[in-house]
C-alpha cells in the first residue's frame, strides 16, 4: 500500500489533463488529421514533407499549419512509444526483458527524483533481478549505481556491499561489451565506405583477432559472443572463405541453442542470411534448399529480410534447375501485399528474375501463364532487348545479368548482327568491373562468348574452341557474384550452342 500511496502522490502533484498519444479509436476516425497522417505514412502515400504539406493544406512546408500539425503528431507518436505491445509472439523473452528493463530504469529514476524512495527501491530490486538473468549490463550498471546512492544515504552497509559487488562485476562486463562494439565498428565503418578488398581485409582480420581474444576472456557474456561471431562472419565474407563463413554461422547458431535465455530471431536471421550467401557462392543447392526453409522462419512475411531470403531461395532453385519451384517462389514474393512498398532497387532485381523465368520457361516449353502476378507487368521480350544497361559500379553485376540474357535471346532469335552489338557492351563491362579471380565463372563465360564471336557464332567452331572452358565451368566457383548468375553459365552455354546449331540448320548450313 505504501508503494501505491507514493505513486498517487506523484501523479496528483504532476499529472497532465490529457495524455497526448495516438489512440486506436482516433485512427479509425476518417475526419481526424492525425489518422489521415498516420495512414498515409503507413501506406507510403507520403514520401516527403512537401507531399504532406500539399496533401493537408495545398501549400509548401513553410506553412505554419503544417508545421504545427507535424510537431503535435510527432509528440503523440513519441509518447506512444511507452505503450508498445511487447507481448507479441514475434518478441523473444530476451527482447521482452530488455525492453522492460530499459523502461523500468527510466521509471526508477523518475521515482527517485520525486522522492518516492520506497517505490524506487522496490521497482529497482525487481528490475535488477530480471536484468541479471538476461545479462543486461547496460541496465545493471546505472541501476546499481542509483541503488548504491540510495543505500549509502541510509547507512545500509550490507545492501551497499552486496550491490557494489554486483555493480563492479557488471561494469567490467559492460566495458568488455563496449570494447567489443568498438572492434566490430572498426570493420563496419570501412565496409560501409566500400573500402578496397586489400585495405579492408587486414582491418577485419585485426578486429576478428581482438574479438576472439575478448570472447575467450568472457565466455558467458552474450553480447561479446554475438559480436565476435558477427564480425568473424563478416571477415570471412570479405576474404571469400565461404566454408569458414558457414562454420562461423553454425557456431553462432549452436551458441544460441546452448544458451536459450539469449535467443533472438533477428540475430539468428542475420547468420542464416550470411550462410545463404556462402551456400549460393559454393553452389551447394542441396544444403541451401534444406537450410532456406528454416531461415524463412526467422522473418515476418513481407519484410525486407524475408524478401532478401526469398531472393536466395529463388537463386538456389534456379541453380538447381528446378524452374517450377523458382516460379512458385517468385510468385510468393512478388504477390505479397508488402512487395509494392519495397525499394526500387529490389523491385528491379525481381524484374530481372522475371525475365529469366520467361526465358527458361520458353526454352523448356513450360506454361508461361504461371508467371502472371500482381505487381510486375507482363514480360515484353522486344522491350527487354531494347533496354540499355547503364554502366555503374554498384549495378555492374546486374548489368552483366541483363546483357548475357539479352545475348541468349538474340541467339535464340538468330539475330547475329544484334548479338555483335551486345558483345561490345559486354566486353566493356568485363573490362571495367570483372576480376579474373573473384569473378572466375562470369569471366570464363564471357571468354567463351568472345571465342564464339571470333568464329562468327558457327556452332562447330564455337563448340570446339570452348570445350575446355565449358568443362572448367562445372568446377569453377566465383568468389562473390552468385547473386547475379541467375541461370548457371553451363546451362546458358548449352542453350547458346543449341541456338547456333538451329540457326545453321534453318540457313541450310551443313
Amino acid at each position: 500500500m505504501k508503494l501505491l500511496k507514493e505513486l498517487v502522490d506523484i501523479v496528483t502533484r504532476q499529472r497532465v489533463e490529457k495524455v497526448n498519444i495516438i489512440d486506436i479509436k482516433e485512427l479509425e476516425d476518417q475526419q481526424s488529421q492525425y489518422a489521415k497522417f498516420y495512414n498515409a505514412l503507413r501506406t507510403g502515400d507520403l514520401k516527403s514533407d512537401q507531399d504532406a504539406a500539399a496533401f493537408f493544406y495545398d501549400s509548401d512546408t513553410s506553412d505554419d499549419r503544417y508545421r504545427k500539425l507535424k510537431s503535435r503528431f510527432k509528440k503523440r507518436l513519441l509518447n506512444y512509444l511507452f505503450f508498445l505491445d511487447i507481448n507479441k509472439s514475434s518478441y523473444s523473452d530476451y527482447h521482452h526483458a530488455s525492453h522492460t528493463s530499459y523502461k523500468n530504469l527510466l521509471l526508477c529514476r523518475i521515482l527517485k527524483a520525486n522522492g518516492a524512495r520506497f517505490s524506487f527501491e522496490k521497482l529497482a530490486k525487481q528490475t535488477l533481478t530480471q536484468a541479471q538473468k538476461y545479462n543486461l549490463n547496460s541496465t545493471i550498471v546505472p541501476l546499481t549505481s542509483d541503488l548504491l546512492t540510495h543505500y549509502s544515504l541510509r547507512g545500509r552497509l550490507k545492501e551497499y556491499n552486496q550491490t557494489r559487488k554486483i555493480h563492479e562485476e557488471a561494469k567490467k562486463e559492460l566495458d568488455a561489451e563496449y570494447q567489443a562494439e568498438r572492434y566490430m565498428e572498426d570493420t563496419i565503418v570501412h565496409v560501409m565506405r566500400s573500402l578496397s578488398y586489400t585495405k579492408l581485409a587486414p582491418i577485419a582480420k585485426e578486429s576478428t583477432k581482438n574479438l576472439q581474444a575478448l570472447a575467450a576472456e568472457y565466455p558467458h557474456n552474450y553480447r561479446v559472443q554475438y559480436l565476435r561471431y558477427y564480425t568473424q562472419a563478416i571477415y570471412y565474407q570479405i576474404i571469400f572463405d565461404f566454408p569458414k563463413l558457414i562454420d562461423t554461422c553454425n557456431a553462432a547458431e549452436a551458441f544460441y541453442e546452448n544458451n536459450p535465455t539469449f535467443y533472438q530471431k533477428s540475430h539468428l536471421g542475420q547468420f542464416s542470411l550470411m550462410r545463404m550467401v556462402a551456400l549460393l557462392n559454393l553452389r551447394d543447392t542441396e544444403n541451401g534448399l534444406k537450410a532456406i526453409k528454416k531461415s524463412l522462419k526467422y522473418f515476418a512475411e513481407g519484410n525486407n529480410n524475408w524478401l532478401l531470403t526469398m531472393e536466395s531461395y529463388f537463386l538456389l532453385a534456379m541453380q538447381a534447375q528446378r524452374y517450377t519451384l523458382a516460379s512458385d517462389i517468385f510468385l510468393q514474393a512478388v504477390n505479397h501485399q508488402k512487395f509494392k512498398y519495397t525499394s526500387d532497387i529490389r523491385k528491379e532485381k525481381w524484374r530481372i528474375f522475371h525475365a529469366y523465368l520467361h526465358y527458361i520457361f520458353d526454352v523448356e516449353k513450360l506454361d508461361k501463364r504461371l508467371l502472371k502476378n500482381k505487381y510486375i507487368p507482363n514480360f515484353n521480350a522486344t522491350q527487354f532487348l531494347n533496354n540499355t544497361a547503364h554502366a555503374s559500379k554498384d549495378k555492374s553485376g546486374w548489368n552483366m545479368a541483363i546483357i548475357t540474357l539479352q545475348i541468349q535471346y538474340l541467339l535464340k532469335n538468330h539475330e547475329l548482327d544484334a548479338v555483335f552489338d551486345k558483345m561490345d557492351a559486354l566486353n566493356i563491362y568485363a573490362y571495367r568491373y570483372l576480376n579474373k579471380k573473384e569473378n572466375a565463372r562470369a569471366y570464363t563465360y564471357i571468354k567463351m562468348l568472345q571465342s564464339a564471336e571470333k568464329k562468327s557464332f558457327i556452332h562447330k567452331y564455337a563448340e570446339q574452341d570452348t570445350r575446355e572452358q565449358h568443362q572448367s565451368l562445372f568446377t569453377a566457383t566465383d568468389l562473390y557474384s552468385a547473386e547475379w548468375e541467375i541461370l548457371p553459365y553451363e546451362v546458358m552455354w548449352e542453350h547458346a550452342l543449341q541456338f547456333m546449331k538451329e540457326a545453321e540448320e534453318m540457313a541450310g548450313v551443313v
